[in-house]
């Protein structure tokens, strides 16, 4: 039975219109939207997001190259099921599948949980020229760092610096970054041209997991880069596709539900 509130949603704040353009938070965001779980969100300037997470009990996500744990967010709290703490998208997917089923609205139908997840890490999140996240990388990061406040900008900065070489994020961008950008997108468009014809989803007319982590690519650069050099020219790749997809995935771009 649903209690007024089963899911404390922790995610990260910054002073644009729809406070977060968070890649890995909107996949776990979408999801329960979709999945209309009632949730509450809490949101974390960058820089207690580390104290915060790990106050909770959370295990680290991954550690630093010094050895130093990495607590990060998306995070829930289950309070339908003891307070629960479940960090990580991947493992916050698979939990909110496995604990509010929905048939309607099932992430992984059957026999896809390792497909999907297999084209999450190799096509969606490779960190290297093809992976998705990591070419529109540079053209979100020096948009978002603008829209926060000091002690976050500090915090972005040595999280994401290292990921790119230590180079300064300002300078991310640059004359090559649509170049990388284009090249994802068309890799990504030969995938989707096998549902041509049947929806706009990779299943065609059901949302499945991949797609929310696609769409939550293209809500970082529609909310947080606007423009004709940001969300403009992403909308009309490919024929534009993935204006047509996001189209499709905005009635659960909802803050809470």
């Amino acid at each position: 039975m649903s209690t007024k509130t089963d899911i404390t949603f922790y995610d990260t704040i910054s002073n644009i219109e729809f406070k977060t353009v968070s890649l890995n938070t909107w996949r776990v965001r979408f999801i329960l939207n979709y999945k209309k779980i009632p949730y509450t969100t809490v949101w974390l300037p960058y820089a207690q997001i580390a104290t915060t997470i790990k106050a909770l009990g959370a295990p680290p996500t991954s550690f630093m190259p010094d050895g130093r744990t990495r607590h990060t967010v998306p995070t829930i709290v289950d309070h339908t099921n003891g307070d629960k703490v479940v960090t990580d998208s991947w493992t916050i997917a698979q939990y909110l599948e496995a604990h509010f089923p929905d048939h309607e609205h099932a992430l992984f139908p059957a026999g896809s949980l390792a497909l999907q997840a297999s084209f999450v890490k190799d096509t969606l999140d490779a960190m290297g020229p093809s992976g998705l996240v990591f070419s529109l990388a540079p053209l979100i990061i020096p948009h978002v760092k603008r829209h926060m406040d000091a002690p976050d900008v500090e915090y972005f900065e040595a999280l994401w610096s290292p990921l790119f070489g230590g180079v300064p994020l300002d300078s991310l961008y640059t004359p090559e970054t649509w170049k990388g950008i284009e090249g994802a997108f068309d890799a990504l468009d030969k995938v989707y041209a096998a549902s041509e014809g049947q929806g706009v989803f990779l299943g065609g007319t059901q949302l499945i997991y991949a797609d929310f982590v696609v769409a939550a690519a293209l809500v970082s650069v529609k909310f947080g880069v606007p423009g004709e050099d940001g969300w403009e020219r992403v909308a009309k790749l490919n024929g534009g596709r993935w204006g047509r997809l996001f189209d499709a995935v905005q009635p659960y771009c909802q803050n809470d539900w």
